[in-house]
């Protein structure tokens, strides 16, 4: 472990560093003495970055009167809408053949062209009933662009069009925009676009009607299970990034759910720690960003300053 990372990257690396034989290095992942890690690049934060990024969550936060604690507000009322490419194939793939099976032959005409379709997907929080049977799955929709244009100009009456039908027949919708170089604040990003990733990539597809056909497939064959996962998820993340005070270096949180859904001790919302919220609260004062905060710091008794 006194070793720098880059010495790590693979076992005949590491065993020539430290003086072993990449098959005792071998012998040791399979011990479990040392285990494999895959490391991701992630968003460079600013310092603003970072303050908006915890604003932006606690702002999901409300105090529960009857329980006397705080927790993440249900998110039923959130709907998240992301793009994201979608490849005929990938670069490289795994197959599992027999002994003396023939590899599958791919081709194309280069790598850095392999055919792709960008596709908007629109998803909200699963409902449930009072029998726990699913009342909505959460899924509005992913549609493909497969056509290509140039971007409209800005204009006040665009703005002005939106809130007419945002406000219309009862409706009060408000278009809000994560912060900046925060995917793990996406629930699509997050998760749910890798899960229908792996569903589509189990349908060949030879053409784009094709692919069209196997993302929108995927995304229609996802579990309702698979999608409330991600929002636990979410939370699990918001969490630590109060924690660490916007930054995004943290692991993944794994919070064992397929478990605890069959055992039915899954939480609809997860409980944060009140120490934790009244510090994130006043380091938020410091920063000057208590903006629709100040219910939530009457509640636990902070003053709001003027």
């Amino acid at each position: 472990m006194a070793l720098d990372v880059s010495k790590r990257t693979t076992l005949k690396r590491l065993g020539k560093t430290i003086g072993h034989s990449p098959s005792t290095c071998h012998r040791w992942v399979k011990e479990g003495i040392i285990k494999t890690h895959t490391n991701a690049i992630k968003p460079a934060l600013t310092q603003d970055n970072k303050h908006l990024r915890l604003h932006f969550v606690m702002g999901k936060l409300v105090f529960d009167r009857l329980l006397r604690c705080i927790k993440f507000f249900d998110m039923g009322t959130i709907v998240h809408i992301d793009e994201k490419w979608f490849y005929m194939t990938k670069p490289t793939s795994r197959y599992y053949i027999g002994s003396t099976e023939p590899g599958p032959y791919r081709c194309c005409k280069s790598k850095r062209y392999i055919t792709k379709v960008m596709f908007m997907c629109v998803i909200s929080r699963p409902t449930y009933k009072e029998n726990e049977a699913v009342e909505f799955d959460g899924k509005l929709g992913i549609w493909p662009f497969i056509f290509q244009e140039p971007a409209k100009r800005n204009s006040k009456n665009r703005v002005a069009d939106f809130l007419e039908a945002a406000t219309s027949d009862g409706f009060n919708i408000k278009l809000t925009q994560e912060p900046a170089n925060s995917p793990d604040l996406n629930i699509l990003d997050l998760g749910f676009f890798g899960s229908i990733q792996s569903l589509q990539d189990e349908h060949l597809a030879r053409s784009v009607e094709e692919l069209v056909k196997s993302v929108q497939d995927a995304f229609e064959d996802e579990t309702v299970e698979i999608l409330d996962n991600v929002w636990l998820s979410l939370q699990a993340c918001m969490i630590d990034i109060m924690k660490l005070k916007g930054h995004n270096n943290y692991p993944l949180p794994h919070l064992a759910k397929a478990t605890q859904r069959r055992a039915g001790t899954l939480l609809r919302n997860l409980e944060v720690d009140e120490e934790l919220v009244k510090e994130c609260i006043q380091f938020l004062i410091t920063c000057g960003l208590i903006k629709d905060l100040e219910q939530l710091m009457l509640d636990l008794g902070i003053q709001v300053p003027f």
